[in-house]
């Protein structure tokens, strides 16, 4: 804001800044640019925060098309829509800025120095007709106070334009701030969901892993008993068999008339005997094959708690690159939305910006 003049002399302005009331030093000498709005930097960042939308309000109001933190949407997929939402939002902040150059306020100012000059020009020429002829110096100073008149217009017309242009560009400045926000909070719930998916992902493999070793204690216990059967198994045989040897002896130590009939309980006892190797040596191939299984089984765990941790690594690396790329959309937002200065350097032309 800036007093109204009185009198005819120029009022010094005031700070903008609700509450200040400092009034603005002048600019050095030699500089130019627009009309300066603030007595200070501080007023000046202090009046463009307070009128950015804080991250709390941001994130108070959540994009329905995002979805609430509990269902299970894949990250890059809502990486992918936030990239696409962005993209306008990036397109509309160029074209408004493309918009808004300072063609017009250029354009009128080469009209008021074009004025300038045709006026000087002609107070020149007025000049020279009041050295030839007095008769013409009424008429000259008419027309040099109309185009110093005209020259005035143009003044506070080049003002105001500025002072619209800067109004203008705190209020893109607001908005893309606003923007950045939301983005920057969507990127935080993406990120937060991304990680509670990778915990999920961790304790799955977790009970996936204490399941087979359950698997795998049970395993070993079915092992153990059958060992023990294989155990009692050939000592069911030795008995057989020592059974039989008792039989022999008994037989060769009969008569000579029971030769035959001790020798078909010979027969019949090396055919028990057989047959009760068999079934040991079945049984040790039936071990052998539950073993292997066994082994198989115990493998098959391993492999599956190996597959596990690789799933929980993979998960843990796609987090990292999921927060990479959303660091990576938060510089390149920061960097499309960051705030501009009300001042323009020294040797710029002034600027005019319109939505």
């Amino acid at each position: 804001m800036t007093e109204t003049p009185v009198g005819g002399q120029e009022a010094t302005p005031i700070c903008a800044r609700p509450g200040c009331g400092n009034p603005i030093p002048p600019r050095p000498p030699g500089k130019t640019g627009p009309p300066r709005r603030f007595c200070s930097d501080a007023c000046r960042v202090t009046t463009y925060n307070a009128a950015r939308p804080t991250r709390s309000t941001a994130a108070a109001a959540p994009d329905p098309a995002v979805g609430s933190p509990e269902d299970p949407v894949d990250p890059a997929v809502e990486l992918a829509d936030l990239l696409r939402r962005a993209a306008p939002l990036v397109a509309q902040l160029r074209a408004e800025r493309d918009q808004t150059r300072p063609a017009a306020v250029q354009a009128r100012l080469a009209d008021a120095q074009a004025r300038v000059l045709r006026a000087e020009e002609e107070r020149r020429e007025m000049a020279e007709r009041l050295a030839e002829a007095e008769a013409g110096l009424a008429a000259a100073v008419e027309e040099a106070e109309a185009a110093r008149e005209q020259l005035e217009e143009a003044r506070a017309e080049t003002e105001r334009a500025q002072a619209e242009a800067a109004e203008r560009i705190a209020t893109m400045e607001a908005e893309a701030q606003a923007a950045v926000e939301q983005a920057r909070a969507e990127a935080a719930q993406q990120v937060e969901r991304a990680q509670a998916e990778a915990a999920e992902q961790v304790a799955s493999a977790q009970r996936a892993r204490e399941q087979a070793e359950a698997e795998r204690d049970a395993a070993r216990a079915e092992a153990e008993r059958a060992r023990a059967e294989a155990k009692a198994a050939e000592e069911r045989a030795h008995q057989v068999e020592r059974d039989a040897q008792a039989a022999i002896s008994a037989t060769e130590r009969a008569a000579e008339a029971r030769v035959q009939a001790a020798e078909r309980v010979r027969d019949a006892a090396e055919a028990e005997r057989d047959r009760t190797r068999r079934e040991a040596e079945e049984d040790r191939a039936r071990l052998r094959e539950e073993l292997a299984t066994l082994r198989g089984l115990l493998q098959t765990e391993a492999q599956a708690r190996q597959a596990a941790e690789q799933r929980a690594t993979e998960a843990e690396q796609h987090a990292r690159q999921l927060q990479a790329r959303l660091d990576e959309l938060h510089r390149e937002l920061a960097r499309r939305g960051e705030p501009q200065s009300a001042e323009e350097p020294a040797g710029t032309p002034p600027r005019s910006r319109k939505r």
